[in-house]
């Protein structure tokens, strides 16, 4: 409660934000002239998290939460929606370099901004980036979701779904339906790590025709030729 007084005393009436707000150890807001920072009920700021308003003004509705380290830049306008979960090193940033002088160093020419919105209920994974331009629509939940997902069972032929729309009922449809549509394409490993799936089969099940057992990896293995050059990297 000390942080956040001192905060709103320090930025001259730059920052509001509601009484609700958690700041985290180290997380840090800075409002420049002119800029204007707006959070809502139930904000929480992560762990050295930041937030950074050049110019414009950044708004977080509430209960959103901003991840560990994640950053925010604003230049223009940075308008995130309610209960939106913001990842650990998200940067969000309505400010980028231009290129269109191929013969002049980027940090020598002009920079585009433009506004960022995230809709209600988005989540932003672990080191997302979002630039300016950026719209994520809100989120789609419930009945508007299965709406989704039968449209593209019909286009298949495939029987709709007809079972229950909360929330979890929703997100395990979703992670079902991936894993059916998007077979040998090379995503059902990111979605165990992103959404902590258990292993199928479970760790430590023997092979079914060999010696050995599954283990718990979730990624490529380094060649022989790494290792051989790098010792100490371990095993």
């Amino acid at each position: 409660m000390v942080k956040v007084v001192w905060m709103r005393a320090r930025s001259r009436g730059r920052l509001r934000l509601a009484r609700s707000v958690r700041f985290d150890e180290g997380a840090r807001v800075r409002v420049a002239p002119g800029a204007r920072v707006v959070l809502g009920p139930d904000v929480r700021l992560g762990p050295d998290s930041r937030i950074e308003a050049v110019a414009g003004t950044v708004r977080l509705g509430a209960g959103t939460a901003l991840g560990e380290r994640a950053v925010i830049v604003a230049h223009e306008s940075v308008e995130i929606g309610a209960r939106v979960a913001i990842g650990g090193w998200v940067a969000l940033s309505d400010v980028a370099p231009t290129f269109e002088d191929v013969e002049r160093p980027l940090r020598k020419q002009p920079l585009r901004h433009a506004p960022i919105r995230v809709g209600d209920g988005a989540v932003l994974g672990p080191h997302a980036s979002l630039g300016p331009w950026t719209l994520i629509e809100d989120v789609y939940g419930g009945a508007a979701a299965v709406t989704i997902i039968n449209a593209l069972r019909a286009a298949q032929s495939l029987k709709p779904y007809t079972g229950a729309t909360d929330a979890t009922s929703i997100k395990n449809l979703i992670i079902d339906e991936r894993r059916r549509a998007l077979f040998v394409e090379g995503f059902r490993n990111y979605d165990i790590q992103r959404f902590s799936l258990p292993f199928n089969p479970a760790v430590g099940t023997t092979y079914p025709r060999a010696g050995g057992t599954y283990g718990n990896t979730v990624c490529l293995p380094l060649p022989d030729i790494e290792r051989v050059n790098n010792p100490n990297v371990g095993t």
